[in-house]
């Protein structure tokens, strides 16, 4: 019943960076529908959009590595991709989940950046 987390993570363009550069940050991804991927398919992670099944949102957020604090954050997109401005300088960690009718994806997408 739960939603599939999204596929494809750029940020800034790039698969999964060990640094990102500048003040503003895109991250994007590809949809995942569990209506349109069955059992018997396995979709590779770097697939394109799959879906999105009706409802689903998306939320991102940007959260410091050493304590966890929020910098910054868009919930409810229903596209594939987000701005965001963190004023931060250090390693953070990039949070991408599904939700769908109140309910969160099991997985997310998290990655760990230097932010500079």
């Amino acid at each position: 019943y739960r939603p599939y987390p999204p596929g494809r993570l750029r940020i800034n363009g790039k698969a999964y960076p060990a640094t990102v550069s500048g003040s503003t940050i895109t991250v994007a991804w590809a949809h995942r529908d569990r209506l349109l991927q069955t059992a018997g398919t396995i979709s590779d992670t770097e697939a394109g959009n799959i879906g999105p099944e009706t409802g689903t949102t998306y939320t991102v957020e940007i959260r410091r590595a050493d304590n966890n604090a929020l910098l910054a954050s868009q919930a409810g997109v229903s596209g594939t991709s987000a701005t965001l401005t963190p004023s931060y300088v250090g390693s953070a960690r990039i949070i991408v989940k599904s939700t769908r009718d109140g309910v969160e994806s099991w997985q997310n997408h998290v990655w760990v950046v230097m932010l500079t």
